[in-house]
């Protein structure tokens, strides 16, 4: 097990293009990353609803990847490999989405060390991180998720 620097935007977005293709048809980016946080961005144009704002499921999805990628990022940069699901999902919606949008998920470094504790001592750890949602115009939403890694012991 040896720590690795932090995989590198336009690594994290390859990866998820190529293992996660709703990433590539919502042309899903890393826009900035880092062990405390990362932000993804996804253009509107390929997003559209029939109001001509963010479909609902895009937001969505874009605040699930964020939590979920940032999760992969440090397992990976920490050598550990274990899958990363999402167990639980609830998004809020405050207002429409009408520009090029951005999620973006925050992780301090004490729930990274008791979910790496929890991952190491037992195979499994569950983290609920929230994941703020919006556009141009600042916020229009946040994202709720409880995401779960399964691996193996680390002796």
């Amino acid at each position: 097990m040896t720590a690795s620097p932090f995989p590198a935007a336009a690594e994290l977005t390859a990866y998820l293009h190529r293992h996660l293709p709703p990433a590539a048809a919502l042309r899903v980016e890393v826009a900035d990353c880092a062990p405390g946080r990362l932000r993804l961005t996804a253009p509107l144009t390929a997003n559209l609803n029939p109001h001509g704002t963010a479909f609902a499921g895009s937001q969505t999805m874009l605040g699930i990847l964020a939590g979920w990628t940032l999760l992969f990022a440090r397992l990976r940069q920490a050598g550990l490999t274990a899958d990363v699901v999402i167990r639980d999902s609830h998004f809020s919606f405050r207002r429409p989405v009408t520009d090029d949008f951005w999620a973006e998920a925050r992780l301090t470094e004490a729930q990274w060390q008791d979910f790496r504790a929890d991952l190491a001592g037992n195979g499994r750890a569950r983290l609920r991180l929230s994941t703020a949602v919006g556009d141009t115009s600042g916020p229009c939403g946040r994202h709720e998720g409880l995401y779960v890694a399964l691996g193996e012991k680390i002796p």
